[in-house]
């Protein structure tokens, strides 16, 4: 009973908070949904309290699906490698390399994968990390320093959010903390062994 009850009232407020932000991400006195409606871009013949958590549901995927039938030309492990480019000195643009068309900006955590890789790319891409991700976890319940448990927390943050987007190779933070969280075993580690 109590968890059919925190579901629900999970629900309701799930949808509140969707249809709030949906009235106050707006620049007119319309609702973006209504906008994306009267415009022809959303065909929703349901509730319209459901138009949005539903655009959120398939629109990444859709503009998955227009990068693999558009952009034919791959980078070639720049996305893969781009949390290191960030330490080196010059700028690259690639954000412009991956253009998703619609409304939306979210191109799901394969997006960046296929334009580097291609498809093929995109399965070797997931598995790595997913690989990644349990050696965290592992090094989480093996050690009981507070950094281990950012790292652990942040990665997750990431794994979270690949649903809209690949934090793990869009942004820096997954990677630096990890970065952070080898400095301090190895300086850690410099400390134990001179007081030995």
């Amino acid at each position: 009973f109590k968890i059919g009850s925190l579901a629900l009232v999970f629900i309701v407020v799930m949808l509140w908070g969707f249809a709030f932000y949906d009235s106050i991400r707006s620049t007119i006195s319309e609702s973006m949904t209504d906008v994306l409606i009267n415009r022809g871009d959303l065909f929703w013949h349901g509730p319209k309290a459901l138009a949005m958590p539903y655009m959120y549901l398939v629109q990444g995927w859709n503009n998955v699906q227009y990068v693999l039938e558009t952009q034919a030309t791959h980078t070639w492990g720049i996305w893969f490698f781009n949390p290191i480019l960030h330490y080196i000195p010059f700028k690259l643009d690639i954000e412009k390399e991956l253009i998703a068309t619609s409304f939306f900006n979210t191109f799901t955590y394969v997006g960046v994968q296929f334009k580097d890789f291609g498809i093929l790319g995109s399965g070797l891409v997931s598995v790595f990390l997913g690989w990644w991700i349990k050696k965290v976890y592992t090094l989480f319940l093996q050690n009981d320093s507070p950094i281990s448990a950012c790292v652990y927390a942040l990665n997750a943050t990431a794994v979270f959010q690949m649903f809209f987007s690949n934090h793990f190779f869009t942004q820096l933070y997954p990677f630096t903390m990890c970065l952070i969280l080898l400095v301090y075993e190895f300086v850690l580690l410099k400390i134990s062994i001179k007081r030995s």
